[in-house]
């Protein structure tokens, strides 16, 4: 389970009052490291300092205070706070819960790094630097084996592996977390606290290639941003954004409450972005030659940048000079298609769900008008899906077609909203009628019951014009 992060900072408090109860550590102390760890049942830990000196809440009889780091009722050993040592706690079986700072003390303050391994049942560990005033750089990090959160000028660190939560609670002053890569097991949630607060996802270098597991950001008081940013990609990518956050490869970034500010800035590849959500969005597509859908009723400000992009978007939306075609400029009412596809978004101009002429002339400037035949109005059975979509697509000129298969599910077992391509199909220049078939990995479905599924056709006529079709059709058991 994952829990807010409001509701988890609320658990902490309560929990520790039950830990003497439950605590059952073991503890050794040697040069190098520290080393916590727990039993099979639910652990509860307290970190902190006590004058110069390493801290702990009651870890079990062994101890002999709660700066005696050692377990063994015949041996005491303290840990200064100058010591230059790794603290290491693993929690071992059951829930585990693990705080290091709290309202006194914060955890940037508490010079050690630490490594909290979680374990078996439902593992938290909980950086508490609410009590700072001062402007903090926090980094986020992952890689295939773990999370990382550190504070920028001091000795603190904290890696996070096998926990269900990593949450990190910063103070009052405005704050900047840099997030350079999640881990796919390990979501990392950061509460900005009060302060003008500003989260920043993907690097200069490598845009979101490190973005493989789960961030979300809550503002809480002040004016606070979440920029997410894979500007740095030359290759075209598939991005959603949902009421769960943006969806990238395998990875999310998700605002919740009190960020009033989020956007994303696409690479110069050719980029298809999907917004879906009651949260209006700043999109940059870049260069490249994107499609971008913005239809969902939020006022939401877009920029195509260079290249042949096209946008479908809603009265709400305020569009860039740069956004040269789209459903606004396209001849025809901008209708959702012919009736093959259940709640069909169509970037089309032509009243059967097609593109029409975008501009009158001489010159080719009319994209191809596509139709798509073989998608079922009523709800696709998984059995049906794993067979294999089965579709015929045709365009009204020679065009080649790309055709993608996205995802979108209510739990995680399949993966969240519009992030995973599920399938991919690409047709060469040609004409006539064609016939396609997306056919999923059936370990990408998992044990998903209830979801629905995204199929975007774009195709590009010999001059670069190009135009979209989006279809929606719900998956059930």
């Amino acid at each position: 389970m994952r829990y807010r992060t409001a509701a988890l900072a609320a658990a902490v408090a309560l929990l520790l009052v039950t830990g003497p109860a439950e605590a059952a550590w073991t503890g050794d102390v040697t040069p190098t490291e520290v080393k916590l760890t727990g039993d099979n049942s639910l652990d509860l830990l307290q970190i902190n300092t006590q004058g110069a000196y390493l801290s702990h809440s009651y870890a079990g009889s062994g101890f002999s205070s709660g700066i005696d780091w050692n377990s063994s009722p015949a041996v005491t050993e303290f840990v200064p706070l100058a010591a230059q040592a790794r603290v290491v706690i693993e929690g071992g079986g059951d829930d585990d819960l693990v705080r290091i700072g709290d309202d006194t003390v914060s955890a940037a303050a508490i010079p050690f790094p630490f490594y909290f391994k979680g374990g078996d049942g439902t593992d938290s560990l909980i950086i508490d630097a609410s009590k700072d005033t001062t402007d903090r750089s926090v980094y986020v990090s992952g890689d295939s084996l773990s999370a990382g959160v550190s504070f920028g000028g001091t000795a603190s660190g904290f890696n996070s592996q096998s926990a269900e939560n990593t949450v990190a609670l910063l103070g009052a002053g405005a704050d900047t977390i840099d997030v350079s890569g999640t881990n796919p097991a390990v979501p990392v949630a950061v509460d900005g606290g009060a302060g003008n607060d500003i989260a920043r996802v993907g690097t200069p270098a490598g845009g979101l290639t490190g973005l493989r597991g789960e961030f979300s950001f809550t503002g809480s008081a002040g004016d606070d941003s979440l920029l997410v940013s894979d500007a740095a990609s030359t290759t075209g990518s598939v991005t959603g954004i949902d009421d769960g956050g943006l969806r990238h490869g395998g990875g999310t970034a998700r605002p919740g409450f009190g960020t009033e500010h989020v956007s994303f800035k696409a690479g110069s590849g050719a980029d298809s972005i999907a917004k879906a959500s009651g949260v209006p969005w700043t999109i940059d597509a870049g260069p490249g030659d994107d499609t971008v859908a913005t239809r969902d009723a939020v006022g939401d400000t877009v920029a195509c940048g260079d290249g042949a992009d096209f946008e479908l978007s809603d009265p709400l939306d305020a569009l860039g000079a740069d956004c040269e075609r789209s459903d606004r400029t396209a001849g025809g009412s901008g209708g959702s298609g012919s009736g093959d596809g259940s709640d069909a978004a169509g970037t089309s101009g032509g009243a059967d769900g097609s593109s029409g002429p975008l501009e009158p002339g001489s010159a080719d400037t009319k994209a191809p008008v596509i139709a798509v035949a073989g998608l079922s109005k009523k709800p696709v059975r998984v059995r049906s899906l794993l067979r294999g979509l089965k579709l015929k697509l045709s365009a009204d000129e020679a065009a080649k077609f790309q055709v993608e298969l996205l995802g979108s599910a209510r739990r995680v077992s399949l993966a969240r909203a519009y992030d995973l391509t599920l399938a991919r199909a690409t047709l060469p220049f040609g004409s006539g009628s064609r016939a396609v078939k997306l056919k999923p990995n059936r370990r990408l479905v998992a044990g998903a019951r209830r979801f629905s599924v995204r199929v975007i056709v774009t195709a590009t006529d010999a001059a670069g014009n190009r135009s979209s079709v989006v279809r929606t059709l719900k998956v059930r058991r």
